[in-house]
């Protein structure tokens, strides 16, 4: 693999032309995305992978790992700047917040714990409310969804049971405050 982080464009681009065949498609698109983190302007550097890829005999799997490898990276990249724009925002209303003259704010969390054969999972409740208890979270308030009847019976010569239960979802509502 090319390293790219300390070298000049042109010398990358110069080096990717003359070594065409070296590289994996992989590599190129790892090395497509540096340049255009750079700002290298993309319209020069999609000429420079065309003549890149018409120099590089590629069979139909290594160009659509070339594909792959470029979407694979293209999706972290938008991942990445939709997390920046989040935080970004977030940041803009905690200002906000402390521009009025507030020193806190509430967060709030749900979570959703399944019944396991007609009987609440108290361990699985008692254990997750201890644990976010740790940060700061306390129970806001609790509902119980029920998701359906559950039975099943089996009979043989005369002798029979039966089992019946009903399946239910328990929401927990959790608040904390968070000093900012």
């Amino acid at each position: 693999m090319l390293k790219i982080k300390n070298k000049p464009t042109d010398a990358i681009l110069q080096n990717l032309e003359e070594n065409a065949s070296h590289y994996s498609p992989q590599d190129i698109a790892t090395i497509k995305h540096e340049l255009l983190d750079r700002g290298v302007d993309f319209a020069s550097l999609k000429t420079e992978l065309k003549i890149l890829l018409e120099n590089n005999v590629w069979t139909k799997a290594q160009l659509n790992e070339y594909i792959q490898a470029n979407q694979t990276l293209e999706d972290q990249a938008r991942a990445e700047q939709i997390k920046e724009q989040e935080d970004k925002a977030f940041k803009e209303k905690i200002e906000a917040l402390k521009q009025q003259g507030l020193d806190c704010y509430y967060q709030y969390k749900v979570i959703s714990l399944s019944d396991i054969k007609g009987s609440a999972p108290l361990e699985q409740i008692q254990e997750t409310l201890n644990e976010l208890a740790l940060y700061g979270w306390r129970i806001r308030c609790s509902y119980t969804n029920e998701l359906g009847h559950n039975s099943s019976s089996l009979s043989i010569g005369g002798i029979g049971g039966g089992l019946n239960y009903t399946s239910d979802e328990h929401i927990l509502i959790l608040e904390r405050i968070v000093r900012i």
